[in-house]
């Protein structure tokens, strides 16, 4: 789990963990560069040294990336620096889809 005020690559800023699943947390960040709030999906640490899970991982992002629609967020980035696997998405604002579910 990465700590808040963290930067990646003295660029992305973590702000809060907003979310967990099975493979991955995901963080509000803050791109400073573009100023920008951004989703940053980190691999855990349990599956870093996991190639099939690197592979998945990266390989869920592409295809993400390769996606335009309104109900599918951009991916702006996807990258291994500092053994830090991570995927940045555009920050969608609103109510959880656990929330509108229940």
């Amino acid at each position: 789990m990465l700590k808040e005020g963290i930067f990646l690559g003295k660029r992305y800023e973590i702000l809060d963990r907003i979310g967990s699943g099975g493979m991955a947390d995901v963080y509000k960040g803050k791109d400073h560069k573009l100023n920008r709030y951004v989703a940053i999906k980190v691999l855990k640490s349990d599956f870093r040294s996991d190639e099939t899970f690197i592979k998945k991982f990266l390989s869920e992002a592409q295809a993400a990336a390769g996606l335009m629609h309104p109900n599918v967020v951009n991916v702006f980035y996807y990258a291994l620096p500092f053994m830090t696997i991570l995927s940045l998405f555009y920050m969608m604002w609103g109510r959880t889809a656990e929330f509108i579910i229940w």
